[in-house]
């Protein structure tokens, strides 16, 4: 059975101005990776050791009838903002927001205790409070309708209280002096969603679970990840979520950011492969080389690719939503057997 050690929480994945590696329970008080003292073998600058970091948050809320997942990112050279919502009840197909902003200035926080970020773009307005301190994260997305599509009010609540369900951060190596820190929760979420003038939809905490992810890295030049994500309640009704990547980190089987949540019980996760043969319609495999992930992932609705240039550099994002069926292991060696659990798999390509 796969294991891994969990750390002693310390404030800052960067000590003596150096990344360390590692897994813990606890989110830092404060990640700033510009307080790697040199990231690359020539001596930079601040300010262009401050555009080779990308951050981003992300949420993933959903219960029986609706799923609504937001990712904001800051990419330097980009920023940009997608959203979308799925009515699962009446299977139209789902609202998704995507646009990106050269060149534009917000901003994702160096803390998660209690801070707040504002993105102001043309047509989008997104406030996000990290208040750990008291157990909350907020999320208000308002967006103008546009391009056939009507506008999107979303408030959020996400009930992050450590000591009824355990997150999880990590802090990865791409070299001895660049890295790529993960923080992620698993946990009840409340809120309102109105789409145009008319369809207002309520999500109750008893039946909602949503899933929380901050990021910030000093990437390679070219980097591809694949993250996946599903959540909803096993046949005892107990509250499963899971949030898997593979990316170009080192040493991905003495750390990585797998993990599972069954009703707040972390288990740490081993290495996967996540493929995809073939069409953007065929089936993604997503496996371990320890038998605790043997999973499928079935599109249902297709999200367009959204590739941008400015250049010499590029970006793509691809998010299909649909549902995995398979089965996951927890640490205690239970079987946990995954019938089309609602979620996504983001896939992210950069050139920049």
């Amino acid at each position: 059975m796969y294991t891994r050690k969990i750390q002693a929480p310390i404030d800052s994945p960067v000590q003596n101005k150096k990344p360390v590696v590692g897994t813990w329970t606890a989110a830092f008080k404060k990640v700033d990776l510009l307080d790697i003292e040199r990231p690359y073998s020539i001596p930079l600058p601040r300010w262009m050791r401050d555009l080779r970091i990308k951050e981003w948050q992300s949420f993933f809320i959903q219960n029986d009838d609706m799923y609504f997942g937001a990712f904001i990112a800051n990419l330097k050279y980009f920023r940009f903002i997608a959203a979308t919502f799925y009515n699962k009840k009446t299977d139209a197909a789902p609202v998704s927001y995507f646009d990106y902003f050269p060149l534009s200035f917000w901003n994702l926080p160096k803390t998660l205790s209690d801070s707040v970020v504002f993105c102001r773009a043309p047509g989008y307005f997104i406030t996000i409070h990290d208040w750990l301190d008291a157990s909350l994260i907020n999320l208000d997305l308002n967006i103008e309708s546009s391009g056939g599509h009507p506008s999107i009010n979303a408030l959020f609540e996400l009930c992050a209280d450590s000591k009824k369900s355990t997150p999880m951060a990590v802090n990865l190596l791409y070299s001895e002096e660049s890295c790529l820190y993960t923080y992620k929760t698993f946990v009840p979420a409340r809120g309102n969603l109105k789409l145009g003038d008319q369809d207002d939809y309520t999500f109750l905490p008893e039946y909602t679970t949503g899933i929380f992810c901050d990021g910030k890295g000093i990437f390679p030049y070219i980097t591809h990840s694949t993250w996946i994500s599903g959540s909803g309640f096993d046949k005892k009704n107990r509250r499963i979520g899971f949030a898997l990547g593979e990316n170009q980190a080192k040493g991905a089987n003495r750390d990585n950011e797998n993990a599972l949540w069954i009703d707040g019980e972390l288990t740490l996760l081993p290495p996967v492969r996540i493929t995809q043969a073939g069409s953007s319609e065929d089936e993604w495999v997503i496996e371990d080389i320890e038998g605790m992930i043997d999973l499928t992932f079935t599109p249902k609705h297709q999200t367009e690719i959204k590739s941008f240039t400015l250049i010499i550099s590029k970006a793509e994002f691809h998010n299909p939503i649909g549902t995995f069926n398979g089965f996951l292991m927890s640490k205690d060696g239970e079987k946990i057997d995954i019938h089309n659990l609602f979620g996504c798999v983001e896939r992210l390509y950069l050139r920049l």
